[in-house]
């Protein structure tokens, strides 16, 4: 599937590798690292950048500074969720 697909159904943005033939886990986002720099309050793109141990054959397509319209306390807000 296309990842313009992803965006024209609501994603904010993507990452993916735009060389092969290695398929490294180093090339994408580490999901832990991710999440933990958005909901501290990294930009997208600053949060997927941080999360790429080897961005250099990487691409990032969507909003990089999209609007933030979360709970101030994103962290306490996940962890009292249920």
């Amino acid at each position: 599937m296309s990842a313009l697909r992803w965006l024209e159904a609501g994603a904010t943005g993507s990452y993916g590798t735009v060389v092969e033939p290695c398929n490294l886990p180093q090339k994408f986002p580490n999901p832990a690292v991710l999440a933990l720099r958005y909901l501290k309050g990294d930009t997208l793109i600053e949060a997927y950048w941080k999360s790429v141990a080897m961005p250099g054959q990487g691409l990032f397509i969507g909003e990089p500074w999209p609007p933030r319209s979360e709970p101030e306390n994103w962290i306490d807000y996940c962890a009292n969720w249920s």
